[in-house]
């Protein structure tokens, strides 16, 4: 199968053996409109939209991405304080500290 935009999908053109494929039910053609979208088709999770706090569904794609960004983010900072002897890099992080 093939993600594509979904704007593109008024204009697509395919060869017949393609067409066939596809009547056949061996090959698809998924139009799509967000981000999000390409990602609960190539996961089969959902990708999740956040609430009023910024916050995404437990067990969403996006939740997992934000997590997984957050953990990083502490990993770059505990390694900057080291590497500063404890003290902080930043502004920002004098505000964290």
């Amino acid at each position: 199968g093939v993600i594509i935009p979904a704007s593109n999908a008024a204009h697509l053109m395919l060869r017949r053996d393609v067409i066939a494929a596809a009547e056949a039910g061996k090959f698809s053609i998924y139009a799509i409109s967000t981000l999000d979208q390409a990602l609960e088709l190539l996961t089969g999770v959902a990708a999740g939209e956040a609430d009023a706090q910024g916050i995404y569904p437990e067990g969403s794609v996006n939740r997992r991405v934000a997590e997984r960004l957050k953990r990083l983010a502490e990993i770059r900072h505990a390694y900057a304080r080291e590497e500063s002897g404890g003290k902080p890099t930043s502004a920002s992080e004098e505000d964290h500290a």
